[in-house]
């Protein structure tokens, strides 16, 4: 797994490497567009592939599945302020402040944001291959997949 603070030049060299690599799959050529390409053989790109791995390991968190060390970065924001809002009726995480780029590339930080822009049926599945399923549902509905 790729974490969310590697260097943008390894995830760009990654990133490059699995087009080449789609091409060969495909026996396209150079011009062909790498969107379209994934799309056929239903492949993420790597920068979604990493947001997928952070979420579902959110989600083991969340059920305390993950190591507690791990458990432990992720608090309810109802847990955290008393206050009644919209984000803690919809029970989102409590995102802590970060004044470095590095704290905001964090796994913490980052899994956070992620976990908050999932939509509600996603986020309430019961068990994990449910929760993969509907993130993989609301995905093609992101990239207007068939």
């Amino acid at each position: 797994m790729v974490n969310t603070s590697c260097s943008t030049y390894l995830l760009e060299s990654l990133h490059k490497t699995q087009k080449r690599a789609a091409r060969l799959i495909l026996g396209k050529d150079y011009t062909a567009r790498s969107a379209e390409l994934f799309r056929q053989l239903g492949w993420m790109n790597i920068h979604e592939r990493i947001r997928y791995n952070t979420v579902v390991m959110v989600y083991n968190c969340l059920q305390s599945t993950a190591p507690k060390y791990m458990c432990d970065m992720f608090k309810l924001r109802e847990n955290v302020s008393s206050r009644q809002t919209r984000s803690t009726a919809r029970g989102d995480l409590y995102i802590p402040h970060c004044r470095t780029k590095l704290c905001q590339k964090s796994f913490k930080i980052q899994g956070a944001l992620l976990w908050n822009d999932l939509p509600e049926n996603v986020r309430t599945s019961s068990t994990l291959p449910s929760f993969k399923r509907n993130y993989w549902k609301h995905f093609r509905v992101l990239k207007e997949w068939d």
